[in-house]
């Protein structure tokens, strides 16, 4: 991506076997947006897909750990 987090990102646009519905948040790591998922017999899933910022000069091991912490913090509102 260019430009910043998410510029190229729309909703409608597919990424694999997701289609981008609106976007929900944007920070210093990247940008959120909630998506669906079509499965077979008509049952649909949603998820939230984050997209990280090109560029930030952060390794990738720490963005692995954040991105592991926001998943347990996610998994313990559920």
């Amino acid at each position: 991506m260019t430009g910043g987090a998410g510029d190229e990102l729309r909703p409608g646009l597919q990424i694999g076997e997701y289609v981008l519905l609106e976007r929900r948040g944007k920070g210093g790591m990247g940008v959120v947006w909630r998506a669906e998922r079509r499965h077979a017999r008509g049952a649909v899933s949603y998820a939230a897909l984050k997209f990280l910022a090109d560029g930030s000069g952060t390794p990738v091991d720490v963005l692995r750990l954040h991105l592991l912490r926001e998943v347990q913090l996610g998994a313990r509102l559920v």
